[in-house]
Protein backbone atom coordinates (compact mmCIF):
# COMPACT_ATOMS: atom_id res chain seq x y z
CA UNK A 1 0.00 0.00 0.00
CA UNK A 2 1.60 3.62 -0.96
CA UNK A 3 1.94 6.17 1.44
CA UNK A 4 -0.90 8.43 0.10
CA UNK A 5 -3.68 5.42 0.47
CA UNK A 6 -2.33 4.91 3.94
CA UNK A 7 -2.89 7.98 5.39
CA UNK A 8 -6.35 8.23 3.87
CA UNK A 9 -7.33 4.87 5.31
CA UNK A 10 -5.99 6.14 8.57
CA UNK A 11 -7.95 9.65 8.34
CA UNK A 12 -11.42 7.17 7.61
CA UNK A 13 -10.09 5.04 10.71
CA UNK A 14 -10.15 8.50 13.18
CA UNK A 15 -13.56 9.77 11.51
CA UNK A 16 -15.40 6.50 12.28
CA UNK A 17 -14.00 6.49 15.37
CA UNK A 18 -14.91 10.27 16.39
CA UNK A 19 -18.46 9.25 15.17
CA UNK A 20 -19.04 6.10 17.21
CA UNK A 21 -18.19 8.27 20.04
CA UNK A 22 -19.88 11.04 19.19
CA UNK A 23 -23.65 9.11 18.70
CA UNK A 24 -22.61 6.95 22.08
CA UNK A 25 -22.47 9.99 24.44
CA UNK A 26 -25.16 11.41 22.47
CA UNK A 27 -27.41 8.27 23.87
CA UNK A 28 -26.59 8.47 27.20
CA UNK A 29 -29.61 9.09 28.97
CA UNK A 30 -29.44 11.40 32.27
CA UNK A 31 -29.87 10.17 35.83
CA UNK A 32 -32.82 12.13 37.49
CA UNK A 33 -34.57 12.15 40.26
CA UNK A 34 -38.69 12.95 40.35
CA UNK A 35 -37.82 16.76 41.88
CA UNK A 36 -35.30 17.22 39.00
CA UNK A 37 -37.99 16.33 36.42
CA UNK A 38 -40.30 18.90 38.32
CA UNK A 39 -38.16 21.59 38.58
CA UNK A 40 -36.31 21.23 35.21
CA UNK A 41 -36.58 21.65 31.85
CA UNK A 42 -36.67 17.72 30.67
CA UNK A 43 -39.55 17.98 28.32
CA UNK A 44 -38.34 16.04 25.01
CA UNK A 45 -35.50 14.56 26.60
CA UNK A 46 -34.10 10.53 27.31
CA UNK A 47 -33.82 10.33 31.46
CA UNK A 48 -33.11 7.88 33.87
CA UNK A 49 -35.59 8.14 36.62
CA UNK A 50 -34.78 6.48 40.06
CA UNK A 51 -37.65 6.64 42.80
CA UNK A 52 -40.44 4.64 44.56
CA UNK A 53 -43.63 3.14 42.96
CA UNK A 54 -46.77 4.13 43.86
CA UNK A 55 -50.41 3.67 42.40
CA UNK A 56 -49.85 0.91 40.30
CA UNK A 57 -52.43 -0.01 37.43
CA UNK A 58 -51.43 -2.99 35.19
CA UNK A 59 -53.95 -3.73 32.67
CA UNK A 60 -53.69 -5.38 29.38
CA UNK A 61 -51.88 -2.41 27.39
CA UNK A 62 -49.51 -2.16 29.98
CA UNK A 63 -49.17 0.23 33.54
CA UNK A 64 -49.23 3.42 34.86
CA UNK A 65 -47.65 4.36 37.91
CA UNK A 66 -46.38 7.03 39.53
CA UNK A 67 -42.40 7.62 40.57
CA UNK A 68 -42.17 9.11 43.62
CA UNK A 69 -39.25 11.04 45.65
CA UNK A 70 -38.65 12.54 48.67
CA UNK A 71 -40.49 16.26 47.13
CA UNK A 72 -41.99 14.99 43.95
CA UNK A 73 -43.47 12.75 41.55
CA UNK A 74 -43.71 11.71 38.23
CA UNK A 75 -46.71 9.89 36.26
CA UNK A 76 -45.61 7.34 34.07
CA UNK A 77 -47.04 5.14 31.25
CA UNK A 78 -45.32 1.93 30.01
CA UNK A 79 -46.72 -0.65 26.96
CA UNK A 80 -44.66 -3.57 27.92
CA UNK A 81 -45.21 -6.42 30.26
CA UNK A 82 -44.05 -5.21 34.05
CA UNK A 83 -41.97 -7.39 36.11
CA UNK A 84 -44.04 -10.11 38.87
CA UNK A 85 -42.19 -8.00 41.49
CA UNK A 86 -43.61 -4.65 40.43
CA UNK A 87 -45.79 -3.60 43.25
CA UNK A 88 -46.37 -0.11 45.24
CA UNK A 89 -43.01 0.57 47.68
CA UNK A 90 -40.75 -1.20 45.61
CA UNK A 91 -37.69 1.02 43.99
CA UNK A 92 -37.36 1.28 40.60
CA UNK A 93 -35.43 3.17 37.52
CA UNK A 94 -37.46 3.59 34.49
CA UNK A 95 -35.64 5.05 31.29
CA UNK A 96 -37.96 7.08 28.99
CA UNK A 97 -38.49 10.49 27.36
CA UNK A 98 -40.54 12.84 29.49
CA UNK A 99 -42.85 14.76 27.68
CA UNK A 100 -45.44 17.39 29.16
CA UNK A 101 -44.75 16.27 32.49
CA UNK A 102 -45.06 12.67 32.34
CA UNK A 103 -42.64 10.01 31.36
CA UNK A 104 -43.27 7.28 28.37
CA UNK A 105 -41.18 4.56 29.76
CA UNK A 106 -39.50 2.35 27.32
CA UNK A 107 -37.69 0.16 29.65
CA UNK A 108 -38.47 -0.44 33.70
CA UNK A 109 -36.38 -2.41 36.33
CA UNK A 110 -38.06 -3.44 40.23
CA UNK A 111 -34.49 -3.31 42.07
CA UNK A 112 -34.20 -5.68 44.84
CA UNK A 113 -33.03 -3.00 47.48
CA UNK A 114 -31.06 -0.04 47.39
CA UNK A 115 -27.08 -0.19 48.08
CA UNK A 116 -26.43 0.04 51.53
CA UNK A 117 -29.76 -1.85 52.44
CA UNK A 118 -28.54 -5.37 51.22
CA UNK A 119 -29.95 -8.08 53.60
CA UNK A 120 -27.12 -9.59 55.97
CA UNK A 121 -26.45 -13.35 55.97
CA UNK A 122 -27.22 -14.91 59.09
CA UNK A 123 -25.93 -18.25 60.43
Amino acid sequence: MDRRATILLGGLLVVVFVGVIGTSLNSASEEVRPIDVVEGNYDGEYVTLKGRLADVSVDDSGATFEVTGPNASISVTYDGTVPATFEDGRHVIVQGTVRDGTLRASTIKVRAHLEGDRPTATS
